[in-house]
């Protein structure tokens, strides 16, 4: 019998989310033993008994940080390390693990001989070719080639885009990449939360901006345009901020929330699920104004789900989801998204649900399970 182990120690929403679809659509198998092993804070919405096909094994507080809080290339070591410790402990000969890029630049000169390794790649270095430097040109390059080459690699997934799994096929001569979906979150509206009557925000435009909040995210770039857009734009206009918030922005977005009582609502720390759902089907749009985005994300399912559209920069992998699922609008600099929410209630867009159709949930777990 087969022990297959998913190990997943960094909580967030993103993770969350991909655990679920996994443990939903989890085979009956009696050829095969499927371990999840998650970080500590999973526990609070993971419940075991609701997956009778998989064995959920939770890591300690104390293990949990000991992995997880490092910063990058430090916590590679650790990731990799935990992970190695576990495939000895429990006799594992297939993994999954939900990023590859959370073990780097370890992983790739510790894969465990007689064991096969399957997984994502959500950032894409090949958007970033000519922003890089030549060491990190390189070092990108070597730990992709090793990964391709190596015998326990199975399946390397990319995120969203068939077009960068086709060329690194075919310049590492081999055919171990993929495209993936990246599933949408679903979720049903609460009857018992009317998000727009709670906080009295009426028929007000309420753009939500949620996740993570960081420079990287682009929360400082709404920040400005809504210190400097017009007082009579902002009248019938209401911003949402929600979500775990980078410490220099914490004060920043209660100062915000302060001064513009009427038109912005700062909710820190994780989202739950009934909050998330009835935010979102209140929503007319979402901010995304990322710095980076050589990565897909999720809020793009968020938007076709709900039927509103995306505020995001002209670049890159998610310029080029937002252009062929026609998602939203594409800015250039941080005037235009200004502009573009001053002038937001006199455009229509109509956004279709054919990015659902392409990452659904269960396709996307089938195609891990099928891989496994």
């Amino acid at each position: 019998m087969a022990k297959i182990l998913f190990f997943n120690p960094y909580f967030c929403g993103h993770s969350l989310e991909y655990t679920n679809h996994l443990l939903n659509f989890t085979p009956r198998d009696n050829n095969n033993r499927y371990i999840f092993v998650l970080g500590y804070d999973f526990q609070s919405e993971i419940r075991p008994k609701k997956y009778p096909n998989a064995e959920i094994k939770f890591m300690s507080t104390k293990e949990t940080h000991y992995v997880c809080d490092h910063g990058f290339y430090v916590q590679g070591y650790y990731y990799t390390s935990f992970l190695n410790s576990l495939i000895k402990k429990l006799g594992i000969t297939r993994v999954y693990l939900n990023s590859f890029d959370a073990y780097y630049p370890f992983l790739p000169f510790c894969l465990i001989k007689g064991v096969s390794y399957v997984g994502i790649y959500y950032y894409i270095y090949l958007y970033d070719w000519f922003e890089l430097s030549f060491l990190k040109r390189v070092y990108h390059s070597v730990l992709m080639w090793m990964m391709a080459k190596s015998p326990a690699t199975k399946n390397l997934y990319i995120c969203n885009d068939s077009s960068a799994a086709c060329f690194f096929n075919k310049i590492f001569h081999t055919n171990k990449f993929h495209r993936l979906d990246d599933p949408f979150n679903s979720f049903q509206v609460s009857k018992t939360f009317d998000f727009r009557e709670k906080y009295n925000i009426g028929k007000k435009i309420l753009y939500i901006h949620f996740g993570v909040l960081s420079a990287r995210k682009g929360t400082w770039d709404i920040i400005k345009a809504i210190e400097l857009a017009n007082k009579e734009d902002l009248k019938n206009s209401v911003f949402v901020f929600a979500g775990n918030t980078e410490s220099h922005l914490f004060d920043k977005l209660n100062e915000l929330a302060k001064k513009f009582s009427e038109n912005v609502l700062f909710f820190p720390g994780f989202c739950e699920n009934e909050f998330l759902a009835s935010m979102c089907s209140a929503a007319n749009c979402i901010l995304m104004p990322y710095k980076e985005n050589s990565q897909s994300s999720g809020m793009l399912g968020y938007a076709s789900q709900l039927g509103i559209p995306v505020i995001a920069r002209n670049s890159k992998l998610i310029a080029k989801l937002v252009k062929k699922y026609k998602l939203g609008f594409l800015i250039e600099s941080n005037e235009e998204l200004l502009t573009l929410i001053s002038s937001f209630s006199s455009r229509e867009i109509q956004v279709p649900k054919r990015y659902l159709e392409d990452n659904s949930p269960k396709r996307f777990a089938q195609t891990i399970f099928s891989a496994l």
